[in-house]
């Protein structure tokens, strides 16, 4: 497989690195590790194809973009992006087999014989996916006796390189962002984030699906704007940068861990997967990750 462009090579390279340091670290993760790496090399093998495609980026006017923004409504929202089927197609075969190997089994089975037999539209899938509309994709899942949880998983992981091109089509140039948005959702996509990253100078929300990231603007819960949150602490004594924030409002959680670099797009699935015993904490607590509202309700101000 060809890794030729520069910056592809790079996140690669940062993402082998840092397996291989999770495997030294954690041995128990060893499978998971396995299996996100073979997520992982395909995604940023789209990415590179994606990049070098001269068809598969539209442009996004920067008035437009801000207006959309003003309006809290993330800049992908609503609009029709041709789905890259050629590139992304594939991929959902690819990631269906990876998670019946992975231990989702049949189920994950099932949904590729779907898509082999024609039931599933690729275009359809995909668009769903960038969209970020849950409800339909677990519409389509339950009308075809599929596991909705898995419907939902192979698409976003397929359509993900794409949305993090566009997130960079759309927002790269709006140097005065972290003024226009100070929401919770994604600018760009409109998904929660995956965690927070934080450095000497920045604390960044790091999207769960395009990856982009945004400057957290206030100390107000991430999801629900309250004030009453537990604030960040550290369940893990052996962690002290491994930080959970927890609201007795929503009883959402977040996650938030110093990083010496930025985790560039999809590097920061892999730091969700170190952190994930800060999940098991939040979760023997009480706490969750919230769903996604749904496309008609309003983002909360942050």
């Amino acid at each position: 497989m060809d890794y030729s462009t520069p910056n592809v090579i790079h996140r690669r390279e940062r993402a082998e690195r840092r397996w291989a340091a999770l495997v030294t670290e954690r041995p128990e993760l060893e499978p998971s590790v396995q299996i996100q790496r073979r997520l992982v090399l395909p995604t940023l093998a789209a990415l590179d194809q994606l990049a070098t495609s001269t068809d598969a980026l539209p442009s996004f006017p920067e008035a437009y973009i801000r207006a959309k923004l003003g309006r809290g409504v993330p800049a992908l929202r609503g609009e029709t992006i041709p789905p890259a089927v050629e590139i992304l197609g594939p991929l959902l075969r690819e990631f269906a087999d990876i998670l019946a190997d992975g231990g989702a089994g049949d189920a994950a089975r099932h949904v590729r014989e779907a898509y082999d037999g024609g039931a599933i539209d690729a275009a359809s899938w995909l668009t769903t996916s960038l969209a970020r509309d849950r409800r339909r994709i677990l519409s389509g899942a339950n009308q075809m006796s599929l596991a909705p949880d898995l419907l939902w998983l192979i698409g976003e992981l397929a359509a993900a390189p794409l949305a993090h091109l566009l997130a960079c089509s759309a927002l790269d140039g709006l140097s005065d962002l972290p003024g226009a948005w100070s929401r919770g959702l994604c600018p760009a996509c409109g998904s929660w984030p995956a965690l927070a990253e934080r450095t000497a100078t920045t604390h960044v929300l790091r999207c769960s699906f395009c990856g982009w990231g945004w400057a957290r603007q206030s100390a107000h819960c991430t999801y629900c704007g309250e004030r009453e949150f537990l604030g960040l602490r550290a369940p893990l004594a052996d962690r002290p940068g491994h930080l959970l924030e927890s609201c007795t409002g929503c009883g959402g959680y977040l996650k938030t861990i110093d990083v010496t670099d930025a985790l560039v797009f999809p590097l920061a699935t892999i730091e969700d997967l170190a952190t994930s015993d800060l999940d098991v904490a939040a979760l023997d607590t009480g706490f969750h990750r919230p769903d996604l509202p749904d496309d008609g309700e309003e983002p909360s101000d942050r």
